[in-house]
């Protein structure tokens, strides 16, 4: 079974004088069973260029986090930053998975939220990290995805942000996360409106009913739906590709083809549409009575209804973070592999699944409580 990748760490901070710093890997080293990384940044700061230190042992030096444990996955010129005794993976050069994290932020409560929101405003320390990170880029991201929290919260950071980057590398792609109801203000539609490519920036909105109540619900926010609704129409208007995403589960299940047919009849100029498997972590552990679907007949059936009626449509539809054997073959197709590589995983069963190639596997964290059925000879 594939092993989550760590992207924090903390250590024994020892005297260091920098408040936050950010910088590139440039060496790491491996001796005696003990792992020693340098990082060449800056102290946000005083914007002083320094070397910091990461190390597994003991050691005590100036401006080194020792008793690291898990450096395994850092590798050289990945950017990282450190406050305090805290370490996190700020741009991992290998993978296609990079994001920025806007903020922890969020003016919504979802109840399956994977990434529970706190009351800390971390919005300009996230915007330092990452204005001096995109300095720190040779080469362009293959796909970069802005989350949260609810990254519009950065207001205009996010703006000079998405400018920063896009203006260093004007082929990127970029995917934010946004529950939409910031957008339904027109002083945060003005504030967007100054995103000089905004063909290459799409927004992906959550949309988990056509009943106003049952999606305010599930995102525990009054009026959630309405304004969800007129943001989708009002960024589209700006000239912003928009993607819809539908979670899979108990409470949005038996409504997925009224809703397929409200995105029709309300959004036909959406560029996208996903129904999305359902992540086992954050609140989802402490509402599975409410999201674990039970009736997964009633369930696939609406599934495959749903899909059928948005392809008839000529709608690009998509099924991500679902694995092929939860699903029937005659939707697969439409399955991706969308799942990040940092909590990405498969059970041991799955190795001898001839499909496995094209499978997206599961959640680490959904594991535990996964049924596999590896497909063992083709149908």
């Amino acid at each position: 079974m594939n092993e989550e990748i760590k992207l924090s760490w903390k250590g024994k901070v020892e005297k260091s004088s920098s408040e936050l710093f950010v910088g590139r890997v440039i060496s790491k080293n491996f001796k005696n069973q003990e792992t020693s990384i340098v990082v060449e940044g800056k102290d946000l700061k005083t914007n002083k260029i320094k070397q910091f230190y990461l190390d597994s042992s003991g050691r005590e030096e100036e401006d080194c986090l020792s008793n690291i444990k898990g450096l395994n996955d850092i590798e050289v010129d990945d950017i990282i930053s450190v406050r305090n005794s805290k370490v996190r993976s700020v741009y991992r050069t290998k993978s296609s998975n990079n994001f920025i994290f806007a903020t922890i932020r969020c003016n919504s409560n979802c109840l399956m939220c994977s990434q529970p929101p706190l009351d800390i405003d971390d919005t300009l320390e996230n915007y330092f990290i990452w204005d001096y990170a995109i300095d720190l880029l040779n080469d362009s991201p293959k796909h970069l995805t802005i989350t949260g929290g609810e990254p519009t919260l950065l207001g205009e950071r996010l703006v000079l942000l998405i400018n920063k980057i896009l203006n260093k590398f004007p082929d990127l792609l970029i995917t934010i996360l946004s529950n939409g109801r910031m957008l339904a203000l027109d002083s945060m539609i003005n504030t967007l409106s100054s995103i000089e490519v905004r063909r290459n920036v799409v927004f992906a909105i959550p949309l988990y009913s056509d009943v106003y109540k049952i999606h305010d619900h599930i995102v525990q926010a009054k009026d959630a739906f309405h304004q969800t609704c007129l943001g989708i129409h009002k960024i589209s208007s700006l000239g912003f590709p928009v993607e819809i995403r539908v979670v899979l589960h108990k409470l949005s299940n038996p409504r997925l083809l009224p809703l397929s047919k409200f995105i029709h009849k309300n959004f036909p100029f959406v560029y996208h549409i996903t129904f999305m498997g359902l992540e086992i972590i954050g609140y989802t552990k402490a509402n599975k009575s409410q999201l674990i679907e039970e009736d997964s007949l009633m369930a696939e059936g609406n599934l495959q209804s749903s899909l059928k009626f948005l392809s008839s449509w000529k709608y690009n539809v998509s099924i991500y973070n679902t694995p092929l054997c939860h699903i029937p073959e005659s939707l697969w197709s439409y399955a991706k592999q969308s799942i990040s590589d940092w909590k990405n995983s498969f059970k041991p069963e799955c190795e001898k699944c001839i499909v496995k190639k094209d499978c997206s596997g599961f959640f680490t964290w959904n594991i535990k409580y996964a049924e596999v059925k590896p497909i063992l000879e083709e149908k």
